[in-house]
């Protein structure tokens, strides 16, 4: 999720906010935001930054099963997700955000996906 929220806020700023002063004021402003909800988050326990591990992979399998058009790095994260048994994944990605999909996941590992 930190990765799309940068990602968007760089694409997205670049293409409207053509004054570069302007751009990078309010690019500063933003990190400076993100970095104090993230801290704080953290410290309230509200918020867990994992990493990928081995035994994550073992439900890899099964969300590809679910539906295969998740791509492998959605998958990974969503492997991880449950591996690590947290209640909620918040994402941005429509394939994951498929009620389906997120029917399922919430049947089968009891994870609800969100939306921000």
């Amino acid at each position: 999720m930190i990765g799309e929220i940068f990602a968007n806020l760089f694409l997205k700023v670049s293409e409207r906010i053509k004054d570069p002063s302007e751009r990078k004021a309010l690019i500063q402003h933003a990190v400076d935001f993100f970095d104090e909800s993230i801290i704080h988050l953290l410290q309230e326990e509200r918020l867990v930054i994992v990493s990928l591990r081995k035994e994550d992979l073992h439900y890899f399998s099964r969300i590809k099963e679910i539906d295969y058009d998740i791509s492998d790095s959605d998958a990974f994260h969503v492997s991880c997700a449950i591996a690590s048994h947290c209640q909620r994944f918040v994402t941005l990605d429509k394939k994951l955000l498929k009620d389906s999909f997120r029917s399922t996941m919430r049947k089968e590992f009891s994870l609800v996906i969100t939306s921000p």
